[in-house]
Formats: C-alpha cells, structure tokens, sequence
C-alpha cells in the first residue's frame, strides 16, 4: 500500500467527517426553526381567537343580552386563561352582577375595564379611549 492510497483514504475519510459534522449542525438549527415558527403560529392563533372575542363583544355591545354577546363573554375565560388582568376585571363583573341590585352605570363601568383589560392584552393601546368604548352605534 502506498503512502498516497493512505493520505488519500485519511482525507476522504476527513470529508465525511466534515460532511456529517455539517449535516449534523444544519439539521439542529433547522429544528430550533422549526420549532420557533410552530411557537409563532401558536401564539398568533391564540391571539387571532382572543381578538375575535373582542370584536365580537365590541360589535354586540348595544345588547348585552344578545346570543352573539353572551357566547363572546362566556368564552373570555377560555381564550384569555393567560391573562390576569382580564380574567379578574371578568370576576368583578360576574360577582357584580350577583348582586341583585346592580346599577347599569356601575355595570357598563365594569364592561368597559374587561375591554380595556383585553386591548391592553392583545397589545392594541393606540386610539383607544374608553369614550369610544361608552358609545353604542346603533338606529
């Protein structure tokens, strides 16, 4: 066997090694990619939900006892588990509205800290001023 044969197999033997060392290193950064852009879209679509709830109570706050309205506010605690803020503003309203003397003014009051409560959750904080949130559009 000739010394050339023999640097020749080292070398190419030097190359898999490479090679495989690459693939090996190429193939966890694609994971770690992977598994960011999955966390992504999980987060995305937790707050698309979140945010569909908002709208659907924003859009049927003109009645509060409206199908459309109750189903939204019922799925708050689902959709915003992660959020403190919502969830306690949504318990002082249900505990409020145990009480048999509830005074519209005080409830609206309390509507309106669960969306803001909920903007500040989603992140949305420009334009919003809690007279928009007062104001119903309606015939």
């Amino acid at each position: 066997m000739s010394i050339d044969g023999i640097l020749g197999g080292l070398l190419g033997l030097l190359g898999v090694g490479i090679s495989l060392w690459y693939s090996k290193k190429l193939n966890q950064q694609n994971q770690i990619f992977q598994e960011k852009i999955e966390k992504q879209n999980r987060d995305y679509d937790l707050w698309k939900k979140k945010y569909d709830v908002l709208v659907q109570m924003i859009s049927y706050r003109y009645d509060v006892r409206s199908k459309e309205y109750s189903a939204a506010m019922n799925g708050v605690t689902a959709t915003f588990y992660d959020s403190k803020k919502v969830i306690d503003a949504t318990k002082k309203m249900y505990d409020y509205l145990s009480n048999t003397n509830s005074d519209a003014s005080i409830a609206n009051e309390k509507l309106i800290a669960i969306y803001s409560a909920m903007f500040e959750d989603l992140g949305i904080d420009q334009n919003i001023d809690e007279s928009f949130l007062n104001k119903v559009f309606n015939d």
